[in-house]
């Protein structure tokens, strides 16, 4: 994800973890342990954790008594269903991606992927900036949960049709044999 944040120990940039679910993180120049969702926002952080649920579910390992809850409610807090606040906070993340951010540290515009991602680096200066700095940061949280369940989807679409290809192989080779085997007896009388 490029230098990452800065740490709020020694001011040096250092990188959030890729999987959100670690509560801390330490600073890669001083050791000093940072809170990830002081950094990624709760809303993300809940993010992956319910996708990692969704994942060890499908596997067979999750303990349906411990699903987590998902923080993307925005304003009112955790589970809160405020439809006119999620709307606004996902127009004014799609309009952040449409314009670009802004970096605090030198003022570069930095364009916003649409891949989940909590931070961008600046172009120009290599800060960290953070989405949940510009936006309801249950947004950014809303936008990573809907990138990880659409990855995680297409992850079992792939492995469902290599299985897909490897039964029609085999059936192909077994019908193949067989027939084979019915030429062979036919020619042997």
């Amino acid at each position: 994800m490029g230098r990452g944040v800065d740490c709020s120990r020694c001011g040096a940039s250092t990188p959030l973890p890729d999987d959100l679910r670690q509560p801390t993180f330490r600073c890669g120049a001083c050791g000093a342990e940072l809170s990830t969702a002081a950094f990624a926002g709760a809303s993300a952080v809940s993010a992956d954790a319910l996708v990692g649920h969704v994942r060890a579910a499908v596997a067979g390992r999750a303990d349906p008594a411990a699903t987590p809850r998902f923080d993307g409610g925005g304003s009112g807090g955790p589970g809160a269903f405020d439809p006119a606040g999620q709307i606004a906070g996902n127009q004014a993340l799609a309009r952040l991606r449409a314009e670009g951010v802004r970096c605090g540290g030198c003022g570069g515009l930095n364009p916003v992927p649409d891949d989940g991602s909590v931070q961008v680096v600046c172009r120009f200066c290599g800060a960290a900036v953070l989405l949940a700095d510009h936006v309801d940061p249950a947004a950014v949280g809303r936008d990573r949960l809907k990138h990880g369940i659409f990855a995680f989807r297409d992850e079992v679409i792939r492995q469902q049709e290599a299985r897909d290809r490897l039964v029609r192989n085999v059936i192909l080779a077994a019908v193949g044999v067989i027939v084979l085997a019915i030429v062979a007896a036919a020619l042997l009388r």
